[in-house]
């Protein structure tokens, strides 16, 4: 066996202020350089202890990715190799006082277009070692960057893995599998044997190495698949995620199809993979589930799902997550927010509790203003209100109801990437985002703005979902970086022109299933009066790249819409589903007879008119009869002259208004004016 690998160093064991060679070869990792021609620069920083987050990096040479700095080339070496050398705290620059625990690299051509990475994309990372401690490393088997065994390798019950570990000082050396030693040396640096794979389950190789009676350890971890478990779903766990039996109990429930093992870890066991929390499989092959015993009823458990041995994900239904950037959420927002669990996983991670605080509603049976009479107003709590907060939006309601509007539309609020943002890049569809508030914070706001005879209606993201989505990570393609061809939700590519983040795919039964359940949920669970469904144009596999085409009328869409609207009818007959449709006029009177609201965009012909550009000021698309749609459909348009996809109206009028002489509609006392003409046309409109 013979020490290979994306990146070799040398020495075994390199310090801060010691001479080093990294030797790239091009043909591993990602692969991205396996037939350039041209110079190789490596792009190289630090990860020191002063480093924001493990992957924070400083210290970089280079002024930009795209700029190739000479002193940065690389020296070829033949056969798709090059070296690099130097030493890491002279030539980057770092002061004394900051340890250096990693090198940071990518390597490159020169104007940056080829980027050559870990085979799971990811930056490239070697260790810097403190001097005059004992240190260990494994050099075989190969991690790329963590060790995952190759399809042409058995490695099952019977198989086998070569190990090959260092020392950097002469020790006694020990290899095990599981606890049970497979190799020794005495006085070595270095040690090898073959690790023979006995059981089904979790592998964990050690090596120690004892020292004058004191013992160093390191150790790595893969799964042997094998035949997991089979057995059905208990009665008791009825729907996905988290089933609470008790206090004391609870039943997962994952819905993960083709896959070879689902583990979960969490507070509940150190967040340690451990064969004894190896979830079942259910006889049809989709479903993964594991009951939990012996909670703690007054404790919050985090935890996080590992699939095949190598993806971490959170519940794709869980109620409330933790990630890193929790920290700059304010107790004032949010009190007594859960840690993230920082140093036990990576990634964002789910959480429940077997006993929760439910919210006494006040209002249990609200009387929703008619289709025909919702005048809506639309907020973005972040930026509504300075707090960014349910509780501090509650001290405007009066002021919201004085204005005449008796409906919130909330854009969206479930669970989305980072803090700030207006919420279209929603990543978890049943937890209520914490930057807001909490989950009771929200039922308070819902519960207060109908004790005022206010609406509330959701933003909902179904279209598409982004890179941090759990299922978008639990079947992705990462050499093509999208959803692989077997993810049950999405979409390989986009079927529509105006591609956001990845495509859902709705003509799918888990995609029908878990849209369903997404409905279901903030209908019941915090008696919500209505959805605004964001792009409802791209529920549609009619693959095209012509937006006009996008637009005619779509038979399966309109099958597709039908068959939610109906979903939803069924569980609140008066419930206002509204679409951001902009279809061909034939589909939305499709859609609008069937008891669908349309969103109307008028803002063009309103921003012309209080902009004084006589051309297309016309205002008649405000009706329903310039749509083609029947008296009896006159309610289901949602006309506008702004929303948040649009420049404000009075921003344009001071900004390009026409002039006519001395009258100028860039006047700001005129512009508000011509603005107030317009919103008596707007609100004077059925």
């Amino acid at each position: 066996e013979t020490e290979t690998g994306l990146v070799l160093v040398s020495p075994n064991f390199p310090t801060d202020n010691q001479e080093m060679t990294i030797t790239f070869d091009a043909s591993r990792g990602n692969s991205a350089l396996a037939t350039h021609s041209g110079d190789v620069f490596i792009y190289i920083g630090v990860i020191t202890d002063k480093s924001t987050s493990p992957t924070s990096w400083r210290y970089l040479k280079s002024p930009s990715f795209t700029t190739a700095v000479s002193e940065l080339k690389m020296s070829p070496l033949g056969a798709g190799k090059y070296k690099f050398t130097f030493t890491p705290r002279s030539f980057l620059g770092v002061p004394n006082d900051e340890k250096i625990l990693k090198i940071a690299m990518l390597f490159r051509s020169a104007d940056g277009s080829l980027v050559a990475r870990n085979v799971d994309g990811t930056d490239i990372y070697t260790p810097i070692y403190e001097s005059g401690t004992l240190q260990l490393k494994f050099v075989l088997p190969e991690f790329l960057p963590t060790y995952i065994p190759k399809p042409s390798i058995s490695v099952d019950v019977g198989g086998q893995v070569f190990v090959k570990g260092l020392s950097s000082r002469n020790a006694n050396l020990a290899l095990s599998l599981n606890g049970q030693s497979f190799a020794t040396a005495t006085n070595a640096t270095s040690i090898k044997g073959t690790a023979k794979i006995t059981a089904n389950g979790i592998q964990k190789i050690k090596i120690a190495a004892t020292e004058n009676g004191n013992t160093t350890e390191q150790t790595f971890e893969f799964i042997v698949n094998g035949t997991p478990n089979v057995q059905a779903l208990p009665l008791l766990a009825t729907k996905d995620g988290v089933n609470i039996l008790g206090g004391t109990s609870a039943i997962l429930n994952l819905y993960a199809p083709n896959k070879s093992s689902v583990y979960v870890i969490g507070d509940f066991n150190n967040w340690q993979l451990d064969n004894a929390y190896a979830l079942k499989r259910t006889p049809d092959g989709t479903r993964w589930w594991i009951q939990l015993e012996n909670l703690n009823p007054q404790a919050e458990y985090a935890y996080q799902y590992v699939i095949d041995g190598e993806i971490r994900v959170a519940d794709p239904y869980t109620e409330k997550v933790l990630d890193p950037s929790d920290s700059f959420i304010t107790s004032s927002v949010y009190p007594n927010l859960k840690a993230y669990p920082a140093g036990k996983t990576t990634g964002i991670v789910s959480t429940f509790s077997t006993t929760q605080t439910n919210y006494n509603w006040q209002i249990t049976n609200f009387n929703r203003p008619a289709k025909s009479d919702l005048v809506v107003y639309e907020m973005l709590i972040r930026d509504f209100v300075s707090e960014h907060s349910y509780a501090a939006a509650l001290d405007k309601l009066d002021y919201l109801k004085n204005l005449g509007i008796n409906a919130i539309e909330l854009m969206p609020v479930n669970e989305f990437e980072g803090n700030s943002s207006w919420g279209y890049n929603t990543n978890f569809y049943f937890a209520p985002d914490k930057y807001y508030g909490t989950k009771n914070a929200l039922k308070n706001f819902i519960d207060e703005c109908h004790k005022k005879g206010i609406a509330v209606i959701l933003d909902v993201v179904l279209n598409h979902s982004f890179g941090s989505s759990p299922m978008v990570q639990m079947y992705y393609d990462k050499f093509n970086n999208r959803p692989s061809s077997t993810n049950p939700w999405y979409n390989s590519t986009d079927r529509h022109p105006f591609g956001v983040g990845f495509d859902f795919n709705h003509e799918s039964a888990a995609t029908k299933a878990f849209a369903k359940n997404v409905m279901r949920f903030w209908m019941q669970e915090y008696k919500v009066d209505g959805y605004r469904f964001d792009l409802s144009k791209g529920f549609t596999q009619n693959f095209t790249n012509d937006v006009g085409a996008w637009s005619n009328y779509d038979a399966s869409r309109i099958a597709i819409w039908k068959e939610y609207n109906a979903y939803m009818k069924a569980l609140d007959s008066d419930f206002y589903v509204i679409l951001e449709h902009f279809a061909a006029d034939a589909e939305e009177k499709e859609l609008a007879a069937d008891g669908m609201l349309l969103w109307n965009n008028v803002h063009g012909s309103y921003g012309e008119a209080t902009m004084g550009w006589l051309a297309n000021s016309n205002f008649s698309r405000s009706f329903y009869d310039l749509h083609g749609f029947t008296s009896t459909s006159a309610d289901k348009l949602v006309t506008y002259m702004e929303s948040h996809d649009e420049e404000r109206i009075l921003y344009k009028n001071l900004q390009f208004g026409n002039t006519s002489g001395s009258y100028s509609t860039k006047s700001l006392n005129t512009a508000l004016k011509r603005k107030e003409m317009a919103a008596a046309f707007l609100f004077a409109s059925p």
